[in-house]
């Protein structure tokens, strides 16, 4: 969901952005205005604050993902050693 949310929002922003020369033409006070460059400038920074989240919860998941993989590797090399200490004794 997060994926989908952040590429909705950067589509967006990245379509005003190339078409803002077309659009600062057929509609200037659409852009001269101040309201609307705040609103532009903090709609840019919540998006980066939205990329940076996505990596750091991206990281996080990887994280928990290789720590469960060596443990799951760790017990199956465990039971792999037992198996052949059990075949040895009998």
């Amino acid at each position: 969901m997060r994926w989908v949310l952040l590429l909705l929002n950067g589509g967006i922003l990245a379509g005003i952005v190339f078409l803002y020369p077309t659009l600062s033409q057929s509609a200037p006070e659409l852009f001269t205005g101040n309201r609307a460059w705040f609103g532009l400038t903090l709609w840019g920074v919540v998006l980066m604050l939205h990329v940076g989240l996505v990596l750091l919860l991206e990281l996080r998941e990887g994280m928990v993902i290789t720590r469960k993989q060596r443990a799951y590797e760790h017990t199956l090399a465990e039971y792999n050693r037992q198996k052949i200490k059990d075949r040895l004794n009998s």
